[in-house]
């Protein structure tokens, strides 16, 4: 939203005003179906309402975009939680609320030749549940790297409901700035995105837990649940 001065008055940039020609903008963005421009007092930029196609770009992608297209164009400061974004599947407008999937619990027990990783997955009130049992009973790190990447994204396929699927291409662990990365590539199917999802994360705990976020960190970049 637009900063205001002491007078009340909105503080802007050196930027245009133009908010039909921002709009225009916005909808030569990738993904973008529809896009409307909120204005408030002395006709500042306050918001951006935006419908965009599912699985072109993540909502984070697209605010981000659009609170810099209206800094350069309108000269005028919106934050991310400004711009509302809508995802059209076909027909289906799917929910505006940020719908990537969070980690309600991950477990690992160790059974008689046999290690089982289990993982609960949730999106608002809806929860989705998978296992995997690992081949060896005493896995190495990258078994259990991988193990839990895979059984985290078993259980994000419940969740987009048959739209999608995931399996886990690569795992491994590198060193960055003095600090333990767990690393993770991802096809999907189809492949809407050109190419393996890549997800990060810094190994903080375990294996186990940095093997669930670094495959979440890859899917929560281009799908929304």
């Amino acid at each position: 939203m637009a900063e205001e001065r002491s007078d009340g008055k909105p503080e802007t940039i050196s930027g245009t005003g133009d908010t039909d020609g921002l709009r225009h903008m916005i909808d030569r963005l990738p993904g973008v179906i529809t896009a409307s421009v909120v204005t408030g007092d002395y006709g500042a930029v306050s918001g951006v309402n935006l419908v965009a196609e599912a699985g072109e770009r993540s909502r984070q992608q697209l605010r981000q975009d659009i609170v810099s297209l209206a800094f350069v164009h309108a000269g005028d400061r919106l934050s991310p939680g400004d711009v509302d974004v809508v995802f059209s599947s076909g027909s289906e407008l799917l929910p505006s609320e940020d719908s990537r999937p969070q980690l309600v619990s991950l477990s690992t027990t160790y059974e008689p030749g046999t290690t089982r990783v289990a993982v609960t997955l949730a999106v608002g009130e809806r929860r989705a549940e998978a296992t995997q049992d690992l081949e060896s009973p005493e896995p190495g790190r990258i078994q259990l790297l991988a193990g839990s990447g895979r059984v985290t994204l078993s259980a994000a396929e419940q969740l987009m409901a048959e739209r999608c699927s995931f399996s886990l291409e690569g795992a491994d662990t590198v060193r960055m700035a003095g600090q333990e990365v767990a690393v993770v590539a991802v096809a999907t199917s189809p492949d809407v995105t050109d190419g393996p999802l890549i997800g990060a994360v810094r190994i903080r705990s375990d294996l186990v837990d940095a093997g669930a976020k670094a495959a979440l960190d890859a899917i929560n970049r281009a799908f929304s649940f």
